[in-house]
């Protein structure tokens, strides 16, 4: 029989089938949307079994352009002519060929003149015509490959015609077949039977799930590559199921898991190059702080681990001591940042701390878990009671200090509980009962104003109305000197000295009437001043009136006139004044 061209009817259906889309890959479905089209080169393990060549669609080899026709149809046989009509015309076989073609039909002693039909007598195909065609073939409504010119069921793999290029099973084209098949110029993708080239997108064999591009397996291809389910990290063409850990694509680096980007995943990821914190997939590079994981928490920046951080970071639930890029929650002591000093107790600053606390330079006073670098006081612990100095315990401290409680002998930086006698302080004797200042006499009267006396200078005056004494402190506060201690007259009974804390606020040389002059003033409330004794107008030698250590003034202070002279030229202004 002869070999038929494809009815368009037929070419219709396979075209369609050659349509269909193929099954969507068999995994859950996860919103990639927030992840742009990209890829990224990651390391790949070798491809396995199931693959060959890496050409494209156009390398295909062997075009095959199958018109339909057969030659006889175009009257060009060129065989005998005609056979036996069972008539002998007495010339014999003359060995021409009349130039009509065989009709293959049985000798009727006619010639129909319509040429060789391709059919023998038994109305099969007598397999004389395109001996030598290898391709795709019509045969009654089947498409099948042919081997010069016969079927050949023993043939499966890829074929072409004028169609396309097609799956052959068992030598007849496989219209329900899809998915991968390969020849020598690669692996391709086939829905319907056909091989589609417009397709694009991720299709599995029996080695796994492979990147389609023009139809063809992408072995080059590698990175993240999203289909309708995800995005899945490719290495040289296929998916990596085993992969999880980092990739990067131009938006970014991504928390791959199984293979697929996991979106939902917050947490700390390595990778060669350190931890990293990922947010819903996504490495964070924007991120400063705490975090933790299984092993603890951690200190980051840029959105990786610090290893070498060593210091305060902060995070909702305070500020915490890290050691090596992690919270130590075994530290308590002292901590420093850009703030001051802290205390630290259980890795965590603790601002309810009101104590003392050390590190290696010394005992520190904590207020509200910071280092009270103003402090000159005094604080205790369970070791006693003891004198600061800068925030830090003086160790060299001898001497008194006050608190709310009185004023307190020390010696060497604690508060001496167990002593009781005299001692000598700020030039003064005084009288020590169970470590306490015990104001006994005007020395310890003033002793202990000047105890808990604090000025805006390095001095300080205490004035005892009632012992008419003035003594001159210098040092800081609480630790006073005293370096003056002077007979005074201050103001009488009817005109007395005003008393409580002042601070000096000016000075002159002199003021006076006709009658008297008064020299070397230093004011320190108002009209109530320091100065010298009564002198006629004038004069610094010829007194008027020279009597000290008693109540006799207006209420100034007077003094003799080189003691008020040394006050006019050596106590500064803000210097405190106490009167009592």
């Amino acid at each position: 029989m002869k070999l038929k061209k494809l009815s368009v009817g037929l070419m219709t259906a396979v075209l369609t089938a050659g349509l269909l889309a193929s099954p969507a890959m068999a995994s859950e479905v996860t919103d990639a949307a927030a992840v742009q089209n990209g890829t990224v080169t990651v390391q790949a393990a070798a491809t396995e079994n199931g693959a060959a060549g890496t050409g494209t669609s156009d390398d295909i080899q062997g075009e095959i352009k199958d018109t339909g026709k057969d030659d006889a149809e175009n009257g060009t046989d060129q065989g005998e002519g005609k056979e036996d009509t069972g008539k002998d015309d007495g010339k014999g076989n003359t060995g021409k060929d009349d130039g009509k073609g065989d009709t293959g039909k049985e000798d009727t002693g006619k010639d129909d003149g319509k040429g060789d039909t391709g059919k023998d007598d038994t109305g099969k195909d007598d397999g004389k015509e395109d001996e030598a065609f290898t391709g795709l073939k019509e045969i009654d409504g089947i498409w099948w490959y042919l081997t010069e010119g016969d079927v050949d069921e023993s043939y499966t793999g890829l074929a072409e015609n004028a169609y396309g290029w097609w799956y052959v099973e068992n030598g007849q084209v496989n219209f329900d077949y899809f998915g991968l098949a390969n020849n020598e110029n690669g692996w391709w993708y086939v829905r319907g039977g056909g091989v589609a080239f417009d397709y694009v997108g991720f299709q599995a064999n029996e080695a796994g799930w492979w990147r389609i591009e023009g139809g063809k397996v992408n072995f080059e291809a590698n990175g993240l590559i999203p289909n309708e389910n995800g995005w899945w990290c490719v290495q040289g063409g296929r998916i990596n199921f085993d992969y999880t850990g980092l990739a990067e694509n131009e938006n970014g680096w991504w928390y791959v898991q199984g293979g697929k980007i996991n979106f939902s995943y917050s947490g700390l990821v390595p990778n060669e190059a350190g931890w990293w914190k990922v947010t819903n997939g996504m490495v964070d590079f924007g991120f400063h702080g705490i975090t933790n994981n299984e092993v603890g928490w951690w200190y980051l920046q840029n959105g990786c681990i610090d290893f070498g951080y060593n210091g305060l970071a902060q995070n909702e639930a305070g500020w915490w001591k890290i050691t090596g890029g992690m919270v130590d929650f075994n530290y308590t002591g002292m901590v420093q940042n850009e703030a001051g000093w802290w205390y630290v107790a259980g890795g965590l600053v603790d601002f309810n701390y009101n104590g003392i606390g050390s590190n290696e330079a010394g005992w520190w006073k904590f207020t509200n878990g910071q280092v009270d670098f103003g402090f000159n006081g005094m604080a205790g612990n369970a070791a006693g009671w003891w004198k600061f100095n800068g925030g830090k315990i003086d160790f060299t401290f001898n001497g008194i200090a006050p608190n709310e409680s009185g004023s307190w002998y020390f010696r060497g930086g604690q508060l001496q509980f167990g002593y009781s006698g005299t001692v000598q302080w700020m030039g003064l004797n005084c009288t020590i009962s169970g470590g306490k200042l015990v104001p006994v006499g005007v020395s310890g009267a003033i002793a202990s104003r000047a105890a808990s006396a604090k000025s805006d200078t390095n001095w300080l005056i205490v004035t005892d109305t009632n012992a008419c004494r003035t003594v001159v402190f210098y040092g800081q506060n609480g630790c006073w000197t005293a370096v003056k201690n002077l007979s005074c007259t201050p103001g009488k009974n009817s005109t007395p000295t005003v008393t409580g804390d002042f601070k000096v606020t000016g000075r002159g040389k002199s003021f006076g009437t006709d009658t008297y002059t008064c020299w070397y003033y230093t004011q320190f409330y108002g009209d109530y001043l320091f100065h010298s004794v009564i002198y006629n107008h004038g004069s610094m030698s010829s007194i008027q009136d020279g009597r000290l250590g008693m109540k006799l003034s207006h209420g100034c202070v007077r003094l003799a006139i080189n003691e008020a002279k040394w006050i006019y030229d050596t106590i500064p202004n803000g210097t405190r004044v106490r009167i009592y």
